[in-house]
């Protein structure tokens, strides 16, 4: 079965790196609109209060959400997109920002649909953020391109980094309170991170 892809764009700092790949669904969260509109790109979905945006959209599909909730714009469009059958989401405009404390929720968003079973790919001006539960990945980068593995959970066990990577590990548990896995380094072309048990983030500088 192939995954449905959902590409998610918030308010926040915005690179429209990549932003061209095909996708199934293109979701708006807020004033993650006015992004998707500068690229010329006219979203399948926009949800939100419409607090950042400034006035309720029309066209497309518009969900009007309420001020005071639970959730996030940003929760409630991943949601959105899990419950309609697309499993990889990148994510655009989740970064940086006026509030580090919606950054630190939307990586822990990143986290939660990991363990799902959803891939997530946050996409920033800088870097490419990867959340990986129980499962392993192989990215691509040039010689020299930095990258940090960070657990999500408690304890992450099992954890491998292999291939071109300047620091090798094998089956290492990485803890939700140190650093062991901050900056790293690709030697050669690729590396490989696994983990067992748990869930991992991988930040990679592109």
């Amino acid at each position: 079965m192939i995954n449905k892809t959902a590409i998610i764009v918030g308010a926040g700092d915005f690179t429209s790196r990549g932003l061209d790949i095909p996708r199934d669904m293109v979701i708006a969260a807020d004033a993650g609109l006015k992004k998707l509109l500068d690229c010329n790109i006219r979203p399948d979905v926009i949800i939100g209060d419409y607090d950042s945006l400034g006035y309720t959209p029309v066209g497309a599909e518009v969900i009007t959400l309420p001020v005071e909730k639970d959730l996030t714009d940003l929760d409630a469009a991943m949601h959105l997109a899990w419950d309609r059958g697309c499993k990889d989401m990148l994510l655009y405009g989740v970064t940086g920002g006026e509030r580090i404390d919606h950054f630190l929720g939307n990586l822990q968003l990143g986290s939660e649909f990991s363990r799902l079973g959803a891939n997530v790919k946050i996409v920033d001006q800088k870097c490419s953020i990867y959340f990986v539960t129980n499962d392993s990945i192989r990215l691509q980068g040039q010689s020299g391109t930095i990258f940090s593995v960070l657990s999500m959970t408690s304890k992450s066990e099992g954890v491998s980094i292999l291939r071109d990577a300047k620091y090798r590990i094998y089956e290492t548990t990485l803890e939700n309170r140190g650093t062991l896995g901050i900056s790293n380094e690709i030697t050669d072309r690729e590396i490989e991170i696994s983990v067992k048990n748990g869930t991992i983030m991988i930040i990679i500088y592109e």
